[in-house]
């Protein structure tokens, strides 16, 4: 082979040697034109993969996200610089924007142009997490639908499953308009399925809360991001939310009920029943169930784990819950042994929901002279706060407790405490 031609077959084979930068596997947003063509695609009604977009953090310049990694799944990954967010929010709103280290999900179709929460976002808090969190979350989306949960649909209890569901009810826990409690039950990392039985929880609260099962992954985080601190639930443990959102300026009012194995899920379930039951106002208890009820009596054979033991006429046995006659009032002292008992029995739970009278007609019976019992709900240096009626509050001065009002009844009474007094 002549000289000149061995030349060039050698300088052929060192440049087919040379390595070659693979195309970039996502796009990068970087001016007005490159966000038109991202909203075009985005809105594209052919488009069959989700759209994945990544900004960068503001402190690092990073992503929080690794965007070469989300694109070996299937979706279209892009990541948006700094310059082009406000092309974006202009395109369309602030309600489905990127900016600042989040990132977020835009799912096949347009669903999300009306509704943001069908485009999860990823916020920076979740730090770490925000990858995890979106690629669990972009696996939901891709994979085939799993079949739907019998035993969820019958017990009465929903699975939240998805980001969007988590958050939408994160929204409504925070919404005044909100009038029955809501029971969430979470299934530790190290357990398949809650320790709490919720479909026992929510078969005693049927018509009076609704009660949620959610898993410790990403959906929690979602759901916990939009709650204030400390108000949020993960990792196996459970809690009642009140209606309306009062609850949120005082996190701590609202008890978080924990348990670590199954033995302590029974104790938290009736825990639970507890709470969801005193946060419904007695006397508008009706079951919204389409179980039918009837109306029965029976007499109290006892008070066993905090509730009455009732035989009704007809021979069957049912319990009372005494948070259905009165919040905040242990068993012992709404029921006694004897004692006559007519109400609302629901036969599914084996439950006799007593009729309770109001206070203006109970007081109506009582006459000036008359002794009564009065339970302390609070107390001051110089007066009481005290109930004649559950929810029928009286202030009483030290003087008409004790005779002297120089007298300090924080060192004479104590919070619950039941004692006689006269009706002047």
């Amino acid at each position: 082979m002549p000289k000149r031609k061995r030349h060039a077959e050698r300088a052929k084979r060192e440049r087919s040697a040379v390595p070659v930068a693979p195309a970039a596997k996502y796009r990068i947003a970087q001016t007005a034109e490159d966000v038109t063509q991202l909203a075009a695609w985005l809105q594209d009604p052919s488009r069959e993969t989700p759209v994945v977009l990544i900004s960068r953090d503001d402190a690092t310049g990073v992503p929080l996200t690794d965007p070469e990694r989300v694109a070996e799944e299937p979706a279209d990954v892009w990541l948006l610089e700094p310059d082009a967010t406000f092309a974006f929010t202009d395109t369309f709103d602030r309600s489905v924007t990127v900016y600042g280290g989040a990132s977020r999900i835009f799912p096949v179709g347009t669903e999300w142009r009306t509704d943001c929460l069908a485009s999860p976002r990823f916020l920076p808090s979740l730090g770490e997490r925000q990858q995890t969190s979106l690629l669990a979350e972009l696996g939901r989306m891709t994979r085939p639908s799993p079949e739907p949960d019998p035993e969820s649909d019958s017990a009465g209890y929903t699975m939240l499953r998805t980001l969007a569901e988590a958050q939408a009810l994160a929204r409504e826990l925070l919404s005044d308009s909100r009038t029955d409690p809501v029971v969430i039950i979470t299934i530790s990392r190290s357990a398949n399925a809650p320790y709490v039985d919720a479909s026992n929880v929510a078969n005693e609260l049927a018509g009076f809360a609704r009660v949620y099962v959610m898993e410790t992954n990403a959906v929690s985080w979602a759901f916990s991001d939009l709650l204030p601190p400390g108000g949020d639930i993960y990792g196996g443990a459970s809690r009642v939310y009140p209606p309306g959102s009062a609850w949120a300026n005082d996190v701590y009012s609202v008890p978080i009920r924990f348990a670590n194995n199954a033995d302590e899920g029974e104790r938290t379930a009736e825990l639970l029943i507890s709470d969801a039951l005193r946060h419904a106002p007695p006397i508008e208890h009706q079951s919204t169930t389409s179980i039918q009820t009837s109306q029965a009596s029976g007499t109290v054979t006892g008070v066993v784990a905090g509730q009455a033991l009732v035989t009704l006429d007809d021979g069957q046995i049912a319990h009372s819950r005494p948070e259905l006659v009165a919040g905040g009032i242990g068993a012992e002292r709404v029921f006694t042994t004897g004692q006559r008992v007519e109400g609302t029995y629901h036969p599914r739970q084996h439950r006799l929901d007593p009729t309770r009278q109001s206070a203006k007609d109970v007081l109506a019976e009582v006459a000036v002279s008359d002794v009564i019992l009065v339970r302390t709900v609070s107390i001051k240096r110089e007066q009481c706060l005290v109930e004649p009626f559950p929810g029928f509050r009286v202030e009483m001065p030290a003087e008409h407790v004790t005779g002297d009002s120089l007298i300090d009844l924080r060192g004479l009474m104590t919070v619950g405490e039941v004692f006689p007094v006269v009706v002047q």
